[in-house]
């Protein structure tokens, strides 16, 4: 068995430096009360320094059958032998009664050993999740929580560090005042000059309104400057990203086969986070990645609706202690949507920023519209603007002067309507409405009146 994870025991053992010995628990208990036995001879016989001892239970059921309670004198017994002869010991027990060891503290070896060690595995779906619990360690701190585990051939234990303390793990860098584009000019104006470096924007709209372009910007731009970018996703695999992308302008494939773009696919099926977790940190370190975009956290949620939250919070944790600039893209399930918005944003603690991308339907035409809602830093354009995606430039934002064509319906610019961020907005003032359908007297303007124009003169209607 130990060939098929890469280690040859038996040269170990030729060769003098391991002994793989069975015993039975009764020459065991008769080595405990003895100068000499067949544990103790095996361990001087080659000065061995750790001792493994596989299966407590049979010595369990042989003490407990014979003497109540003597279990726990055994173990004791066991601690203090190997001790004297001044090896490090791993012991190996089972569970009783589906309880696992240190979870009740009823066990005995929780007492006595310095280090609690738990391994599960449970059903998860239609799944199995293995993970490892560090439930003690005397003398010193440790990460508490169950991590995930996977067994490797050729390696043994791949264990995966519980993603909600990998930060406490890995130090931080400082905060800076630097602030980085995000690849859109007109946006940056809107978020007020850009974005800072290490913080999170969280980028949210209904499917098709434009937040995987957006991404294509951000890390492109980040490609211009000289940052490698991260692209996670949960919902395309790497051949339909690059080929969207190219069918708008961006070679994302070139920067990919030249290492400046990494995509990270993962099936959503069998996900695991702590693995997950794993994999992307791994990328970041040896590739020094600058951005990372994730698209999208709803496919999170919707896998693993209760895990989901705690995962992106260590995820936006992490990334903003190591200085890392991300995008976040959160499909919202409604249409145009402030009606849900406290209720649907539950992941907005996460973001330092929020880029809200809608569709606004004018009669039977739909419009784009994105609104900045929330930015860290100096004051942001509070105002909803129109832009189109076109291919060649992605995301295009349009000026007041600019309005869709429709053969349809006659358009106007977005400022000449109200509710734009609603289902459906409307061009009459529903301040005017109201004074017109209770008979008051208008409102008066606040706005100025514009000088008189001087009266031209003309002699004919030629000039």
């Amino acid at each position: 068995e130990a060939k098929t994870f890469g280690w040859n025991f038996q040269e170990a053992e030729d060769s003098g430096k391991l002994i793989l010995l069975k015993i039975t628990p009764g020459q065991l208990i008769e080595d405990l009360h003895s100068d000499s036995g067949v544990l103790t001879d095996a361990i001087k016989k080659i000065g061995a320094k750790r001792v493994v001892i596989d299966g407590l239970t049979p010595l369990r059921q042989l003490v407990e059958g014979v003497r109540p309670g003597g279990y726990r004198e055994a173990i004791h017994e066991l601690y203090e032998k190997l001790r004297s002869l001044d090896v490090t010991g791993m012991l190996t027990t089972e569970a009783i009664n589906s309880q696992q060891l240190g979870e009740t503290g009823t066990q005995q070896e929780h007492y006595i050993c310095d280090t609690i060690i738990t391994l599960r595995k449970e059903a998860q779906r239609r799944n199995v999740n293995r993970s490892l619990e560090v439930s003690k360690s005397r003398g010193q701190d440790y990460v508490a929580g169950r991590n995930s585990f996977r067994i490797v051939q050729n390696e043994g234990l791949r264990v995966f560090v519980r993603a909600y303390a990998r930060e406490r793990l890995t130090p931080p860098v400082p905060a800076t005042n630097e602030r980085v584009s995000v690849g859109i000019p007109v946006l940056e104006e809107m978020l007020g000059g850009g974005v800072y470096c290490g913080s999170s924007t969280l980028m949210i709209g209904v499917s098709g309104t434009g937040k995987t372009v957006a991404a294509m910007h951000f890390l492109a731009e980040g490609v211009k400057r000289g940052e490698k970018g991260l692209f996670i996703t949960l919902d395309e695999t790497p051949g339909s990203f690059c080929r969207n992308a190219s069918s708008l302008g961006f070679d994302i494939a070139e920067h990919v086969e030249n290492g400046n773009i990494l995509i990270s696919y993962e099936s959503p099926l069998e996900l695991d986070l702590d693995e997950h977790f794993a994999i992307v940190a791994e990328a970041i370190k040896k590739s020094g990645v600058k951005r990372v975009v994730i698209d999208s956290l709803a496919a999170y949620e919707m896998i693993l609706p209760k895990e989901s939250h705690e995962f992106l919070f260590a995820m936006s944790s992490y990334l903003k202690s190591q200085g890392i600039t991300s995008m976040y893209n959160y499909e919202c399930p409604e249409m145009i949507g402030v009606s849900n918005l406290g209720q649907d944003l539950k992941a907005s603690s996460i973001a330092d920023n929020i880029v809200l991308m809608n569709f606004v339907e004018i009669s039977t035409h739909l419009r784009r519209a994105i609104t900045v809602s929330k930015c860290h830093g100096p004051a942001t354009e509070e105002q909803t603007r129109e832009f189109v995606i076109r291919k060649g430039a992605g995301i295009t934002l349009l000026d007041e002067s600019t309005v869709p064509n429709s053969d349809r319906v006659p358009q106007l610019p977005l400022s000449s309507y109200y509710g734009v961020l609603a289902r459906s907005p409307t061009r009459h003032s529903p301040i005017i409405d109201e004074h017109v359908a209770s008979g008051k007297p208008m409102p008066k303007s606040r706005v100025p009146k514009p000088a008189k124009a001087a009266k031209l003169k003309t002699n004919s209607l030629k000039q």
